[in-house]
């Protein structure tokens, strides 16, 4: 993080600014003041007390190590305080992880104006999981053992869901409540932690991908592109077997690891596969992490008509960053929950004043929903 040097004296009184020009010692006052503040900015500490708005405009670098459980600087954890923990990727996914989160202030917000939970006032304990399904297991039992959180709210993805309900310590009986962890088995993996799930299964979102296209014709060469995740496993595995049921078989697959580096790899090979199988539809399970990046490549690297390409319930429109993909983004369908876009327009206003972006209204209604339940 630095200083925005122009921006601070924007906000600089005229008569200030012209005495500055003016006067060297004045110069090398202000220099020696700048850098004081840039130290104090930049202490590792000071996140603790960002807003949700300064949180969205940090940037991160990938060699990003910083605290990773931060707490609002207006609703703070106390010995009265009754406490939650919220997960998100805020280091790789900043802007959604900052959505989310104001998601859950809000609902703590509405909770605590009501009296909050016994009297006791909720607050919300954030994590950076940094979307490493290891680290997140380390990440909770510190916000259980430190901030004696009663509730965790998020894991934002299967594996990550997974290996909490398999590894984390949990003597408390602390539930998980996830807005975006759909695998179909993660609720009967056991270890002491009791699991809901805000969105559809992924059997039902393979249900829905299979009616979506069989209503349009679109079902009987079907190529699918995903990573190797448990999301992916379950979701192209669930497509096939649908497939199989009506007759049909798949136009071809395609795996690629959610390590890689999409804006520097080379997808020319794996784009002409795809187009010489000539499919009717391609569905896509790759995470959001990525999506953005793949689908601008393919795009561009598409010489032909765009076949429809559907995503799951996990991919919010939001987070594909339409504006950014070019004119495929005309052909890519987001089944997504229609009453969650509709039921939740006064939470993405609340969001969009907040934070000052277009809010999805996606995820941020599940984590509401879920910090209210």
């Amino acid at each position: 993080m630095c200083l925005d040097l122009t921006a601070t004296l924007g906000r600089t009184p005229w008569f200030f600014v012209h005495k500055f020009k003016q006067s060297k010692v004045l110069i090398l006052l202000t220099i020696c003041l700048l850098l004081a503040l840039s130290t104090a900015v930049n202490a590792e500490e000071d996140l603790l007390s960002l807003s949700l708005k300064e949180l969205l405009y940090v940037p991160l670098q990938k060699t990003y190590d910083g605290k990773n459980i931060f707490q609002s600087d207006k609703n703070k954890v106390s010995e009265n305080s009754h406490n939650f923990g919220i997960i998100a990727p805020i280091a790789s996914t900043p802007r959604y992880s900052t959505e989310i989160i104001a998601a859950a202030d809000l609902a703590a917000d509405d909770i605590n104006s009501f009296g909050g939970i016994n009297g006791q006032k909720l607050v919300i304990v954030r994590g950076d999981d940094k979307d490493d399904p290891n680290f997140a297991i380390n990440l909770v039992e510190k916000m259980h053992h430190d901030f004696g959180i009663t509730t965790l709210i998020g894991a934002g993805n299967s594996t990550i869901a997974q290996n909490l309900l398999q590894g984390f310590n949990n003597p408390a009986y602390v539930p998980l409540l996830s807005h975006a962890a759909t695998s179909n088995r993660l609720n009967e993996i056991g270890g002491g932690t009791t699991f809901w799930r805000i969105a559809a299964s992924n059997r039902q979102q393979v249900d829905k991908i299979i009616e979506e296209l069989a209503q349009k014709n679109r079902h009987k060469n079907v190529f699918v592109i995903g990573d190797r995740d448990l999301y992916s496993n379950e979701i192209i595995q669930g497509v096939k077997q649908r497939l199989s049921d009506l007759g049909y078989g798949l136009a071809g697959e395609i795996r690629l690891s959610s390590w890689v580096n999409m804006n520097e790899m080379d997808i020319r090979a794996e784009t002409y596969e795809v187009r010489r199988a000539k499919p009717s539809a391609i569905v896509l399970t790759l995470r959001s992490s990525v999506i953005n990046k793949f689908l601008r490549r393919f795009g561009e690297l598409w010489k032909e008509e765009y076949p429809p390409i559907v995503t799951g319930d996990t991919t919010s429109i939001d987070g594909i960053e339409l504006e950014r993909v070019g004119n495929i983004k005309y052909c890519v369908r987001y089944l997504t929950s229609v009453s969650t876009q509709k039921e939740h327009s006064d939470l993405k206003n609340r969001i969009e004043q907040l934070l000052d972006v277009k809010s999805s209204g996606f995820d941020v209604g599940y984590i509401y929903d879920a910090v209210m339940l």
